[in-house]
């Protein structure tokens, strides 16, 4: 799973966000949930080894920020690959 945004230094967990109104407000967030890992293999977002069809994730601020008020689009792309 990965987000069509542009990333956060050398993480491919992270990403910044950049408002829609204003290309200056920028949210910075990490994509990922417990069993979840980032791709450091791929360099696109975080994987998950499971049999599962479902799976879940979070996307969460990155720390401590005043973001200005906009609206945010969040895209999100993933593979499934069968076992």
């Amino acid at each position: 799973m990965w987000l069509n945004a542009e990333r956060n230094g050398e993480s491919p967990d992270r990403y910044v966000l950049t408002g829609k109104s204003n290309r200056q407000h920028k949210l910075y967030v990490i994509i990922g949930q417990n069993g979840w890992v980032p791709d450091n293999k791929g360099g696109e977002g975080i994987i998950k080894r499971t049999r599962e069809m479902q799976e879940q994730f979070d996307i969460v601020a990155n720390g401590h920020q005043s973001v200005p008020v906009d609206t945010y689009v969040i895209t999100v792309q993933g593979r499934y690959f069968e076992p």
